[in-house]
C-alpha cells in the first residue's frame, strides 16, 4: 500500500503530543511529552521549552527510525511508534514543535 505525505499525515494526526510542564520557584519551566515521559527539557519560556522538547523528540524519532524493530518490539517503546511515524513525517524542528500541545 502507498499512500501520500498527506493522507498518512491526516491518518496519524490522531495521535496528539502533549507537554506535562510546571514553573519552577526561578521562574524557569521545566516539561516532559505526556505520551513519551521519557523525553524532558527546560527553558526560560514556554516556548523556549516546547522547542528543546521538539529537538528531543525529534532526535529520538530519529534514534527510533535508525533501529525501528529494536524500539518497535521493546513493550516500553512500542506505543511511541505511531507518534514517531509522525514526527518523521515534519520537515523541520518549528513543525515538530508546532505538534506538541499545552
Amino acid at each position: 500500500m502507498a499512500l501520500s505525505k498527506d493522507t498518512l499525515n491526516d491518518a496519524l494526526s490522531i495521535y496528539e503530543l502533549t507537554i506535562e510542564f510546571e514553573q519552577d520557584k526561578d521562574g524557569r519551566f521545566a516539561g516532559s511529552i505526556e505520551q513519551i515521559p521519557d523525553i524532558v527539557a527546560d527553558g526560560e519560556t514556554l516556548e523556549e521549552l516546547r522547542m528543546e522538547l521538539a529537538y528531543h523528540l525529534f532526535e529520538y524519532a530519529k534514534d527510533y527510525d535508525a533501529d525501528f524493530n529494536r524500539y518497535f518490539n521493546s513493550p516500553n517503546r512500542h506505543s511511541h511508534a505511531y507518534y514517531i511515524l509522525r514526527v518523521l513525517l515534519e520537515d523541520n524542528l518549528e513543525s515538530v514543535s508546532g505538534m506538541l500541545h499545552a
